[in-house]
């Protein structure tokens, strides 16, 4: 494996994961908290390029977004051949809890996706087809991703200063921001 050296780490897993039983995207519940452990586990243990070899990268954990069934499901059945749903608002919402156990029991920042998209007026804006992040959605969360950054993370990002570890980081962000 390569070595890891980032300064900043997003996590975004979940989402597939929290597929029902029979889609072949479905991982058991307790199986995705130990894979999640162990990938953030992994990422703390990384140490950044030309650092301070007794700091830590920042590692940021994001939670599955919920999923408009009745959205999804239209989406599927419009597939050749169609499918049946797949997936289910309340197992995701497992999926998200166990994700914001893993960042509080790691110490990781951790945003809760689900929980966010759930408090907005309208859900719809935010999943174009019931599953995947709209141009609001993806705004919503770079919104929650810049402001988890700046206030617990790297201190050249608190300070607004950019290092060369960080430019991919950045410039996932500024395409998110230049596609919304």
């Amino acid at each position: 494996m390569t070595s890891l050296r980032a300064l900043v780490y997003a996590v975004c897993w979940g989402a597939n994961d929290s597929a029902l039983s029979h889609s072949s995207q479905h991982v058991p519940l307790s199986e995705y908290q130990s894979n999640l452990d162990l990938i953030v586990r992994t990422l703390q243990a990384t140490q950044p390029e030309g650092d301070d070899p007794h700091r830590a990268p920042f590692v940021l954990l994001l939670t599955p977004p919920p999923v408009i069934e009745t959205r999804w499901e239209v989406e599927l059945r419009g597939k050749v051949p169609p499918r049946k749903l797949d997936r289910c608002l309340e197992i995701t919402q497992q999926y998200a809890a166990t994700a914001m156990m893993v960042g509080d029991r790691l110490g990781v920042s951790t945003i809760n996706v689900f929980d966010l998209f759930m408090s907005q007026s309208s859900l719809e804006d935010l999943l174009w087809d019931g599953l995947h992040l709209s141009i609001h959605g993806n705004r919503l969360v770079l919104e929650a991703v810049q402001a988890a950054m700046k206030a617990f993370g790297p201190r050249e990002l608190q300070e607004g200063r950019l290092r060369r570890g960080m430019a991919l980081l950045c410039f996932f962000l500024d395409f998110i921001r230049c596609s919304a």
